[in-house]
């Protein structure tokens, strides 16, 4: 079995997600908390969330944008924030809630084979179930 994946910042998280890694430690408690309000939601929430936030960017000059962008930020404020701050795109938030099993128990410590000491606050595991 290969080494977990260790990741701190939301470019290590969108390249360990496009590899699809078989375990990923997160480093960086408030990427953890991204990830725990995205993984934790629904399947219609994340898809009103990312097509909420599409609709309302690409519209940002016109009325219907900024009525998107109200409707979104009143059912998902929590999660289009979550999806905005992670900012790794539509595509690889769905591998994210889709293919992977989240746990995120506080300050656990992980040694690398280096014998080095790592503080993680959010691990995933890639499943190849499929939520409903």
């Amino acid at each position: 079995m290969s080494e977990p994946i260790l990741v701190s910042s939301r470019a290590e998280l969108k390249q360990a997600l496009s590899q699809r890694c078989g375990e990923i430690l997160i480093t960086d408690s408030k990427l953890a908390n991204q990830v725990k309000v995205v993984s934790y939601a629904s399947k219609a929430a994340i898809a009103a969330a990312v097509t909420g936030a599409g609709v309302a960017t690409v519209n940002a000059w016109n009325p219907i944008g900024w009525g998107v962008a109200g409707i979104t930020a009143i059912t998902s404020g929590t999660l289009i924030s979550a999806v905005a701050a992670l900012g790794i795109g539509a595509v690889l938030i769905w591998v994210l809630w889709n293919d992977y099993d989240f746990s995120f128990e506080g300050g656990t410590e992980y040694t690398d084979p280096t014998g080095g000491k790592h503080k993680v606050y959010g691990k995933a595991s890639f499943n190849k179930h499929k939520k409903k």
